[in-house]
């Protein structure tokens, strides 16, 4: 459910505080590497002690970029509320910052507030329009409101303008897939992980495609089977639909028992 925002470098005028920001970034950045590679133990462990620097951090210097630098912390480790509250007070300070809005419209759509998530997404959007994260932000938003057609429109600015932002790239497969283009979508997703195997929400994209498309193919077996019953055919279409359920794991009630 995140797009790879920038984040606040966190520095300070303290030399002490400029190694903690810095430690505290590299902690982050491995944070993120490990659970690419699958390694969420030892991400999270990465993910934990950044976030004690960051604290740290802010004892000494509680500047915008520092709360910032906080606030992407607390999103790393899914405590939402605490990054919301944490980027709200980087807003206060500088009410400019285009990373902040764009962290607390994610993590505001993550505690389920999309009209809230739209408002910062939007803000960000308006303060730096060629931002091609802030785009993305929005374009997922709006795909979470269901808003598709707007959402394809973002997804592809913000690819224009860098193809390589893998969020956006995902949400447009999921946009197929919600609109029923299941092969392309697959397509799409797979195309994607060939490059990249480690990540995860491709892979999650590509199993609800996956899914549809069997219950797809289920419906229209078992169309089939009730449009020829009583002939030759019935049986075997009949028996096809359960095998075709059963190895999709779609196994349920039997809809001729």
């Amino acid at each position: 459910h995140r797009v790879g925002v920038r984040r606040h470098d966190g520095s300070v005028p303290f030399e002490n505080g400029r190694v903690l920001g810095l430690r505290c970034r590299l902690r982050r950045k491995m944070s993120q590497h490990l659970s690419t590679a699958g390694r969420q133990a030892e991400a999270n462990a990465s993910a934990e002690a950044a976030l004690r620097d960051a604290e740290a951090l802010l004892t000494q210097a509680p500047t915008a970029p520092v709360w910032g630098l906080l606030a992407s912390c607390y999103q790393e480790l899914d405590r939402f509320t605490d990054a919301i509250q944490a980027y709200s007070e980087c807003i206060r300070l500088d009410p400019s910052e285009v990373e902040a809005f764009l962290g607390r419209a994610l993590c505001l759509l993550a505690v389920d507030r999309p009209v809230d998530a739209l408002r910062d997404a939007s803000k960000a959007v308006e303060l730096d329009p060629a931002s091609p994260l802030a785009l993305s932000a929005r374009g997922k938003v709006r795909l979470g409101q269901g808003d598709f057609e707007s959402a394809r429109e973002d997804l592809l600015r913000a690819l224009k303008a860098d193809p390589d932002l893998l969020d956006a790239r995902i949400d447009l497969a999921t946009i197929r897939s919600e609109q029923g283009e299941l092969a392309g979508a697959i397509e799409d997703l797979s195309r994607l992980l060939e490059s990249h195997p480690g990540e995860d929400a491709a892979r999650l994209a590509r199993g609800v495609a996956y899914g549809r498309q069997a219950e797809r193919r289920a419906a229209l077996l078992e169309r089939a089977a009730r449009r020829t019953a009583g002939t030759r055919l019935g049986p075997l279409i009949r028996h096809a639909a359960r095998i075709d359920r059963s190895i999709k794991g779609l196994a349920g009630d039997d809809p001729w028992d």
